[in-house]
């Protein structure tokens, strides 16, 4: 299977990487089920593909960009 690598901020991070967070856990209680597709998952879902997701809150682009220079070979 081939392999969907994301790279960016808050964004692309998404919220169910951070279930600590009180207003996920607030959200979350509120829909009474789990919180809903991040777009990246929703995105590797329709191309059948497995998902790397290297998003983080706050980041800044050189940061990003730092972070897909780590990640490639």
């Amino acid at each position: 299977m081939s392999t969907l690598h994301l790279f960016g901020c808050s964004y692309t991070h998404g919220h169910k990487q951070d279930y600590d967070f009180l207003n996920y856990k607030l959200w979350k209680e509120f829909r009474k089920s789990e919180l809903p597709d991040i777009w990246g998952e929703i995105l590797s879902n329709k191309l059948d593909m497995e998902l790397n997701l290297y998003g983080e809150g706050g980041a800044s682009n050189i940061e990003i960009f730092d972070n897909v220079c780590n990640q490639s070979k």
